[in-house]
């Protein structure tokens, strides 16, 4: 009885060793994403294994993927995806910056190949980094951007890359004085003002002179003023200049000044005996008004203009325009009459001894009459013209 109820408990139903083992389903991975699939979560992918998430790789930029171990280039910059070593996360990280075929690591500092720009791989924080444009080079000098510096007596920018304008040194100022002035720029001197502006081929900037300067005034080119008896004119052609222009004339017989350019004339003094004088110029800063001819007033209030050296019959007297020993513009009338400009009362110079026209012939030729011998008369001239006007002031 015993021996039976044993054999009762360990008696197993026959075949049931030879009937196969039943498979249980794969888990899928949180939030439904199904086994064998792949799984993108923000920087990073994975691959979903019976309901757990496998470790792949990472985006680099732009979504490219790069699988764990990998390096990447891409936009100048070296990528590295590795999981870290404590966690077993994901994580991707910059090593270096790459260009033209060099990589560069984090801080590294370098000249492009021509040599003019120089780059540096700014680290930025603890797995970052970002390819920058550092600045110029000028004889293996590096100069940071935005910066100006002066060589040879030019102005430079070092500039970053603006629209269709490639980086590096650009003319962007001038010098004067030791002053630096942009483009662009007015500054001005005692005597002159200028503007700042870039040169015909782009090279340098240049300093051009746009007007003159008087009494801390700015003055334009052609415009005119006064000192003393001199009218100045702001030239700028072919060098800046405070160019004499004409003479301030003032009289008794003007109520304003009146004002002549160099060349003109106008007629001055008291009839009969008046001048014509001239506006010339001395020199580079200077004009002068200088008796230039003789304009007799006739007793019909005509004008009668002689040059120098010229002789005329006026009213019944030969009238001639020389000038006297001191180089003064006088008067001959007749013999040994002379007037001088420069007196304010026109009567005979007593000085003149010497006859500027000669009487020739005896005694017994009718009063008044004059005979001419050229030979005789060195200063004067039978064949000059006498201007003659009907208006004798002016």
């Amino acid at each position: 009885m015993f021996l039976a109820f044993a054999v009762a408990i360990i008696s197993i139903p026959a075949g049931i060793f030879s009937a196969p083992l039943a498979r249980l389903p794969k888990r899928n991975c949180l939030g439904g994403r199904k086994h064998g699939t792949q799984v993108d979560l923000q920087d990073y992918w994975y691959f979903c294994n019976d309901g757990k998430l496998e470790n792949r790789g990472c985006f680099a930029q732009h979504r490219k993927r790069v699988a764990i171990g990998e390096q990447h280039i891409e936009d100048g910059l070296e990528t590295l995806c590795y999981e870290d070593e404590f966690t077993g996360e994901l994580r991707l990280k910059y090593t270096g910056c790459s260009v033209d075929g060099e990589l560069h690591g984090p801080n590294d500092f370098w000249n492009d190949p021509s040599n003019r720009l120089w780059y540096f791989c700014e680290q930025l924080g603890s797995e970052s980094l970002r390819l920058n444009y550092g600045g110029c080079v000028w004889d293996e000098e590096r100069i940071a951007k935005g910066k100006q510096i002066v060589r040879d007596g030019v102005v430079y920018t070092c500039h970053e890359k603006i629209a269709d304008q490639e980086p590096g040194l650009r003319p962007s100022g001038c010098m004067h004085f030791a002053k630096r002035f942009n483009l662009g720029n007015t500054f001005e001197t005692e005597d002159f003002w200028y503007t700042c502006e870039l040169s015909a081929d782009g090279t340098r900037g240049i300093k051009k002179a746009r007007g003159c300067v008087h009494n801390g005034k700015r003055l334009e080119a052609g415009d005119r003023y006064s000192i003393g008896d001199v009218i100045f004119q702001c030239t700028l052609h072919p060098e800046p200049v405070h160019e004499p222009f004409g003479c301030v004339v003032k009289s008794d017989e003007l109520d304003a000044p009146h004002f002549y350019p160099i060349g003109a004339r106008w007629t001055a003094g008291y009839a009969p005996y008046k001048y014509q004088l001239e506006c010339l110029r001395k020199d580079a800063h200077t004009t002068v008004q200088e008796a230039v001819a003789c304009a007799y007033i006739d007793k019909a209030s005509r004008k009668h203009v002689l040059e120098l050296g010229c002789v005329d019959e006026i009213d019944g007297q030969a009238i001639a325009c020389r000038r006297d020993e001191k180089g003064m513009l006088v008067y001959a009338i007749n013999v040994r009459a002379l007037v001088s400009p420069t007196r304010r009362q026109m009567a005979p110079s007593p000085r003149a001894t010497t006859p500027v026209v000669e009487r020739h012939g005896s005694e017994a030729e009718a009063p008044g009459e004059l005979v001419f011998e050229r030979r005789s008369v060195k200063h004067l001239s039978l064949s000059c013209r006498t201007v003659v006007s009907s208006v004798a002031m002016g």
